[in-house]
């Protein structure tokens, strides 16, 4: 199946890691679909739940998306 999280707080349309409650089941490199956002991310933290890490930070607005608080 598709894996599931939700945030863990809120999220600046700047930011640029993703904190979640769980990033378990999720693969090391993937898209993550946030309302109407896609966002690219090369790297997560098992340990800080994180989508992005602070030498691998997320791209926002993928594929032609917006980025956008959340």
């Amino acid at each position: 199946g598709i894996a599931q999280t939700q945030l863990n707080g809120a999220l600046s349309a700047t930011a640029s890691t993703v904190p979640v409650d769980s990033v378990t089941g999720f693969l090391t490199q993937d898209i993550l679909y946030i309302d109407n956002e896609i966002i690219w991310y090369d790297n997560l933290s098992a340990a800080g739940n994180t989508f992005g890490t602070s030498t691998d930070v997320v791209t926002r607005g993928y594929a032609g998306s917006t980025a956008a608080a959340h």
